[in-house]
């Protein structure tokens, strides 16, 4: 999964990780444009499905709760998001 952190810096890695990042600058660019409101929230993005010939994709970004700058949160944790 592709954290919050946006960077011009070209995409870097095996293939399937620069087509993740140039497939996750693509839909964050959309987002920022329409709905810049849900940015706050954003904690990441995974390509769910890719074709293999890598003209189609499907991506979600994940949301959760507005926390403060200072809080971290272990890479491993599973208790990221919370749907009460």
């Amino acid at each position: 999964m592709i954290k919050a952190a946006i960077a011009g810096a070209p995409p870097q890695g095996s293939p399937d990780q620069q087509f993740e990042q140039g497939f996750f600058q693509l839909a964050y660019d959309k987002l920022q444009s329409k709905l810049y409101n849900l940015l706050p929230y954003m904690v990441g993005f995974e390509v769910v499905n890719k074709a293999s010939d890598g003209t189609k994709a499907v991506g979600a970004f994940g949301f959760g709760e507005k926390r403060a700058e200072d809080e971290t949160y272990p890479e491993d944790s599973e208790e990221k998001l919370s749907f009460e």
